[in-house]
């Protein structure tokens, strides 16, 4: 069983007023995937995660941003 202790990094802007924004950086390492999935696939996966991503856009709707 993989037990990891992993961590959860973010930090970012976002505007509100004016010229809306968001700019976030989110970054992980060592976070366990099983919790991450449905419950009737644990037996079948395992293992860590590790990534980065960068949210960007001028505003705050998923579909006007890049990732």
């Amino acid at each position: 069983m993989i037990c990891g202790k992993g961590n959860i990094h973010g930090e970012g802007t976002a505007v509100i007023t004016g010229e809306k924004n968001a700019d976030f950086a989110f970054k992980w390492e060592d976070v366990p995937v099983r919790e991450w999935v449905p419950k009737d696939w644990r037996d079948n996966v395992r293992g860590l995660t590790a990534g980065d991503l960068h949210w960007t856009g001028n505003d705050y709707k998923l579909a006007v941003a890049t990732g």
